[in-house]
C-alpha cells in the first residue's frame, strides 16, 4: 500500500514475497530506504531485485538506501506512473519511505 502526498511516499514489505517499487510520478530515480518513522529504526537488511524477481538480488544492509536510477538502464526516458523499477524483500516486515525525483 502506498500513502503519503508529494513525491515522498512510503509502503510495507514482508519478507513472505517481493514488493514492486513502482513510479507514482514522473520521475528519473527512485529511492528507498527503511523509514526512519519505524520503532528502534534501523531495524532490516533487505534484497533488491531489478527488472523482476528473477534477477539475482542485491544485499542491501541495515540502514542502507537504494536508488533506482532510469539512466542505468541505457534509457534516457523517465519513469513513468504506475511503472514498476524492481523489487524489495526485507528480512522482516518494516516500513520503507519512497523518494521520487
Amino acid at each position: 500500500m502506498i500513502t503519503g502526498s508529494g513525491k515522498t511516499k512510503t509502503f510495507v514489505a514482508t519478507n513472505a514475497a517481493a514488493v514492486a517499487v513502482t513510479a507514482q510520478t514522473l520521475c528519473g530515480t527512485i529511492t528507498i530506504r527503511e523509514d526512519a518513522g519505524v520503532v528502534n529504526w534501523p531495524t532490516t537488511s533487505y534484497l533488491i531485485y531489478k527488472p523482476d524477481t528473477n534477477s539475482t538480488p542485491i544485499t542491501m544492509a541495515v540502514g542502507e538506501s537504494y536508488t533506482f536510477a532510469r539512466a542505468e538502464l541505457n534509457n534516457p526516458a523517465l519513469y513513468q506512473p504506475g511503472e514498476i523499477a524492481g523489487y524489495v524483500k526485507p528480512a522482516s516486515t518494516t516500513t520503507f519511505s519512497q523518494d521520487e525525483r
